[in-house]
């Protein structure tokens, strides 16, 4: 997965979290684990424990197993990246609980042709909340990305 990748399935992961929080379930380290580290690692992390989370658990209780990181998985484009063992005891655990769910088969679309910055700067003006922790896990990925302050000057 490269980083506009991460940043698309990170985006995707949060607006799952934010639907949460409209249900009455707030995933704040799941949101933590997101800025910190990303989409892609906090889900390998989360799920390779073979073990049902705390989120997954709660999420079932509300009825929304479609916004457990196992369902995004297994339901959605980003499938391909993950390994065979994973998908497996992410689709174990659906089938557990009785979660119809449907996995996806078609190849993954071509990759986005919007620049890195601009898909990070769409992604901060939607999550403008988050703007401040939106980046370590970038800047640890090699990016180097610069914050310009109120003032504009890079930090």
């Amino acid at each position: 997965m490269n980083d506009v990748e991460n940043l698309q399935f990170t985006h995707q992961l949060v607006a799952a979290a934010n639907e949460a929080v409209g249900l009455g379930y707030r995933p704040t380290r799941f949101k933590q684990m997101l800025n910190t580290d990303g989409g892609f690692e906090t889900v390998k992390r989360i799920l390779a424990t073979g073990r049902p989370s705390e989120g997954f658990t709660r999420l079932l209780e509300l009825g929304r197993v479609d916004l457990t990181c196992e369902a995004i998985i297994v339901e959605s484009r980003w499938r391909p990246f993950f390994d065979e063992g994973l998908l497996t005891r992410s689709e174990a655990l659906l089938k557990a609980v009785h979660y119809d769910y449907k996995p996806y088969s078609k190849d993954l679309p071509t990759p986005t042709t919007h620049s890195f910055a601009k898909e990070l700067h769409i992604w901060e003006q939607e999550h403008s909340s988050l703007r401040h922790c939106a980046r370590p896990w970038l800047i640890s990925a090699g990016h180097g990305a610069q914050r310009t302050t109120s003032r504009g000057v890079s930090s």
